[in-house]
């Protein structure tokens, strides 16, 4: 039996997403986060409250899985990251000359040159 979500919300500036899950069952809730939104390590809370969650990556995205018990519960994901742009390297939130300078310092480069 699946629980109903309501009040999602996002704010790329505060790092978070918050949602309201109305159980009437205890269950599980697994989210998909589109890494390029919003990045991790996360803090998962429901009331206000850590919990402890499974989480797996993938370039595009990560996904979080919690459960929660019966009741009304107010759920904050934050993340340390505000995501990513592809070709970002220095990770100041643009693909500029800067990014492209990186590249051109290590061209030609393999791992092995870095001990």
């Amino acid at each position: 039996m699946s629980s109903p979500v309501s009040s999602f919300s996002f704010d790329k500036q505060e790092k978070k997403l918050s949602f309201i899950i109305n159980a009437n069952d205890s269950g599980f809730c697994n989210i998909t986060i589109p890494r390029n939104r919003l990045d991790g390590p996360f803090d998962v809370m429901i009331n206000d409250t850590a919990v402890s969650y499974n989480t797996t990556q993938s370039p595009p995205q990560s996904c979080l899985y919690f459960t929660y018990t019966v009741g009304i519960h107010y759920v904050k994901v934050i993340g340390t990251k505000r995501g990513y742009i592809i070709g970002d390297l220095n990770g100041d939130g643009k693909v500029n000359i800067l990014d492209i300078a990186i590249v051109a310092r290590n061209y030609g480069h393999n791992e092995e040159d870095y001990p």
